[in-house]
């Protein structure tokens, strides 16, 4: 969402208002528990064709802004006065609104080849029927009932009654589909007996929050002369065949409101660098790799220069991988450092440490796949899955060393549950999961943790209890090499990262994600020689490497690294917030690494045409 002056909405409001007030302002930015005025308010019974009066001390979120007034005079009507002949009226409603704003170019070889800009409301609307115990959600039915709510493009202008209209829209149709699903829900269940009884919704505190941040400055050109300026690096390079570099500033806003006296607003602004790299190995194999810099604001990316040269190192990695040897097959001790360790952690046990609802399936030909979804950690509360020396906590009040959020921060979810620290793992055993309002056996209530569609991690901690420095962490390495009698040993410093491939995502790859969690093609690979000798790897993969392998690493550093990232998983991925990552080095005593057995395209006919320049007088 835009932040300027004009589109600043509820925030803007929020900011005059609590500036006035003073002391409120703090209390506003933490979150606060609902008061009764405003459940009572929200719940009342709205005139059919004209708005609730609002109470005189209602907070200035609700006074001044016309989004939100056609958020809570719609959902006041619906309450009361939404019903289908003798059908079940909703028991829970929410208005979840993303307003974003942003400008984007792209560049390759040191030009623009693309410019973006965006500015676009989305209202999802989230309508329960039936009861908590048993209503429409999670369930497979035809067409995906059950799994995604209703929702429409709302205008951009903060015209009343407009909106109204869309809202009431919206609403009418995710009912009659909510009630469709509900029917479907319990025709699937009519001769069956489940297995566990779980409710649908867990019952949570209301909660109001507004996190005000300061909006990122969208400066078309700045944006593009720093894509201009990133891709130039890849000018003179003749080993990359093919080069991108988009940089985006974005500011979001969801605007929530539901029907229990919770709402809130979160400001999301966010400036990026992508960059991607492809080129192929004589024998055609394809090798890629990706450098990015995330920031809420344009100070806290690095400067320019740095980032120019670390996509300038990216160049020289992948011109060495290009004439590396290939390695067949290896199975043993490897080192995963830096990147590759935080990525480990993100694409195989993160998603791992998510509370998952397996939906009801309307055909009974779905449900052993579905099942085979099943996070098997919901198993293993209590059990061991690490190894001892490590535990978990995942924090969403994180700061880095100068007080200021780390990028997975948040003060309240996207159910609007206040943010809270959830230790998962302690001394290696599995202590809980991160979960929503949809309950999982066991876990019948919110962490705090919607982030999207589903549970996800905010900023994950994985903590060492002591640890070795680098020099004795690789020293155990080649202890392990050498008590195998094995010739080399593998360390790996870069994993393939989940944002060249998350454009690609469909239902059928996510529940193919869900059901096997992997780790991406390595980028960074070295066989270790006893003497400390390193020789890059050109392509390999773990083919079998899943989260039972945390249990026998044998060896951590005592210094993390903190790395941002996607995290991946399936029908577990929590939408397209980034999570901050801080994590030791492992050592994995067996751990299998082999070339890909995949197709391998034919290279380029032609050369490259910075290898044929003719040479100046």
């Amino acid at each position: 969402m835009m932040f300027d002056d004009h589109l600043r909405g509820p925030l803007a409001a929020a900011e005059q208002r609590d500036t006035a007030r003073g002391p409120v302002s703090k209390r506003t930015e933490r979150g606060r528990r609902a008061p009764l005025w405003l459940v009572l308010a929200l719940v009342a019974v709205a005139a059919p064709a004209g708005a609730q009066e609002a109470p005189a001390d209602e907070p200035a979120l609700a006074q001044d802004n016309v989004l939100f007034k056609a958020m809570r005079d719609e959902l006041g009507r619906t309450m009361e006065r939404l019903r289908l002949d003798d059908a079940q009226k909703p028991y829970f409603v929410a208005y979840r609104v993303r307003e974003t704003a942003g400008v984007g170019a792209s560049a390759s070889m040191g030009a623009v080849v693309g410019r973006q800009h965006r500015h676009g409301r989305w209202l999802n609307v989230e309508l329960r029927v039936g009861s908590r115990e048993l209503d429409n959600t999670n369930f497979f039915g035809n067409r995906f009932a059950g799994l995604f709510s209703g929702g429409a493009a709302l205008p951009l202008a903060d015209d009343y009654e407009n909106l109204r209209r869309h809202i009431w829209l919206a609403t009418d149709a995710a009912y009659k589909q909510a009630l469709s699903a509900l029917a479907g829900k319990k025709a699937a269940l009519q001769n069956k007996k489940q297995s566990e009884e779980v409710a649908d919704f867990s019952e949570e505190e209301p909660f109001i929050a507004v996190n005000e941040r300061p909006p990122v400055a969208l400066d078309a050109a700045r944006v593009a002369a720093l894509a201009r300026q990133v891709s130039a690096a890849f000018k003179d390079s003749s080993d990359v065949f093919l080069s991108d570099v988009g940089v985006s500033a974005v500011n979001t806003t969801i605007s929530y409101l539901n029907s229990e006296g919770s709402f809130f607003v979160r400001g999301e602004p966010m400036v990026s660098i992508n960059v991607s790299a492809v080129t192929q190995a004589d024998d055609g194999t394809e090798l890629s790799d990706v450098a990015t810099a995330d920031a809420r604001l344009w100070e806290g990316l690095p400067k320019t220069e740095e980032f120019v040269r670390e996509v300038e190192t990216m160049i020289d990695h992948l011109a060495e991988r290009r004439r590396a040897a290939n390695l067949e097959r290896y199975t043993g001790p490897v080192l995963f450092e830096g990147q590759a360790a935080a990525e480990l952690v993100a694409q195989v046990l993160a998603p791992r440490l998510l509370a998952i609802r397996v939906p009801v399936p309307e055909n009974p030909m779905m449900e052993n796949m579905l099942q085979q979804l099943r996070n098997p950690f919901l198993d293993k509360i209590g059990a061991r899955v690490l190894a001892r020396s490590l535990s978990v906590v995942d924090d969403p009040a994180a700061t880095d060393e100068d007080g200021k959020p780390l990028l997975g921060s948040y003060v309240v979810d996207d159910d609007s549950v206040p943010a809270r620290r959830t230790s998962l793992v302690e001394n290696g055993i599995l202590k809980t999961l991160l979960s929503t309002r949809v309950p999982v056996a066991d876990l019948p209530n919110s962490t705090g943790s919607r982030r999207g569609g589903a549970p996800g991690p905010s900023n994950l901690f994985v903590i060492p209890k002591g640890g070795l420095s680098d020099d004795e962490l690789r020293a155990e390495l080649l202890a392990l090499v050498a008590e195998r009698g094995a010739e080399h040993g593998v360390i790996v410093r870069r994993v393939g990262s989940p944002r060249l491939q998350i454009a690609d995502a469909s239902l059928l790859m996510m529940m193919q994600g869900g059901l096997n969690p992997g780790v991406r093609p390595l980028v960074l690979a070295y066989k270790v020689f006893p003497d400390g000798r390193e020789e890059l790897i050109r392509k390999a993969i773990l083919p079998d490497f899943d989260e039972g392998q945390f249990k026998d690493i044998v060896a951590v550093s005592e210094r993390r690294t903190r790395h941002v990232t996607l995290v991946t998983g399936g029908l577990a991925a929590g939408g397209d917030a980034l999570t901050t990552i801080e994590t030791p080095a492992f050592v994995f005593e067996d751990v299998t690494v082999r070339r890909p057995t995949e197709a391998v395209p034919k290279p380029p006919v032609a050369t490259h045409p910075l290898g044929v320049r003719p040479v100046a007088n």
